[in-house]
């Protein structure tokens, strides 16, 4: 019965490739928001041409970037069965701040260097724009090697700091 809506949400992921799509899925508690979604995204993946990462954010949790902590996760697994080159083929600039936002991905072939530049660390600020970009960075290569979805369940529990990487990710051209 939710066909209308399945349909948007397909609508949006055909019209990524103009750039990103913020789809915004919302409605009282306990009416499907969740199941329509994981749904979706199963039949998505179905078709074979696009990646879902995904999330969810608990009230609970207290830790930095929490939106982003599992999907930053199912991202390492994902790059992690790439085969060598490619992965090292999708580093970004600035990987370095990137691995101090997201340790996990310091593991990676070619995330756990500090740069060629020899600069030294930027300040905080300065350190955490360049990871700020560098995830855009990856995320947009991702992006243009198929679609990808970012889901991330409960969204309005999350930080300032993750609100901040979303408006990095999705602001701009």
């Amino acid at each position: 019965g939710r066909e209308e809506e399945m349909a948007a949400l397909t609508a949006a992921v055909d019209e990524s490739p103009q750039g990103p799509v913020v789809v915004h899925v919302r409605g009282l508690s306990g009416m499907g928001k969740s199941e329509l979604v994981r749904r979706w995204l199963s039949l998505l993946r179905g078709r074979g041409d696009c990646v879902a990462l995904t999330g969810r954010c608990n009230p609970q949790e207290i830790i930095p970037y929490k939106a982003f902590d599992s999907v930053v996760d199912e991202l390492w697994e994902l790059l992690r069965r790439m085969p060598v080159e490619q992965c090292i083929g999708l580093v970004p600039h600035h990987a370095a701040e990137l691995t101090r936002l997201f340790p996990v991905l310091a593991s990676l072939p070619g995330f756990d260097s500090e740069g060629a530049d020899g600069a030294g660390r930027p300040d905080p600020h300065e350190a955490r724009r360049r990871g700020f970009a560098a995830f855009r960075e990856l995320v947009s290569s991702l992006a243009r090697r198929s679609s990808l979805v970012l889901w991330i369940d409960d969204v309005q529990w999350g930080d300032i700091d993750s609100l901040r990487l979303l408006g990095a990710l999705v602001g701009g051209p």
